[in-house]
């Protein structure tokens, strides 16, 4: 079993941990998680068979992991939504 969750939620107890695994329950019923244990035991046993496959992938990752959620790559969404809600006015005014 493997639980993964975004670096911007926090487990901090046993009920924030039981919260985790009942959205990713939920997540999983809907089709947004893959759930096919049998195409995750082959691509596991590719990985450790084929040490070539295995580091493509791991680089693969690692650029992926780098371009989309570096912390330049998060502050540039982040600025982008912010901007968006600027645009949109909902934003708080000085008092």
């Amino acid at each position: 079993l493997m639980l993964l969750v975004p670096s911007d939620h926090a487990i901090s107890d046993a009920q924030a941990f039981r919260n985790a695994v009942c959205s990713g329950t939920v997540a999983a019923r809907d089709g947004q998680i893959v759930t096919d244990v049998e195409h995750a035991a082959k691509q596991l046993r590719t990985a450790f068979d084929d040490p070539r496959a295995r580091v493509a992938k791991a680089n693969a990752a690692r650029s992926l992991i780098h371009k989309d959620f570096s912390s330049e790559a998060i502050s540039k969404r982040y600025g982008a939504r912010l901007q968006d809600i600027l645009k949109q006015g909902r934003h708080c005014s000085a008092a």
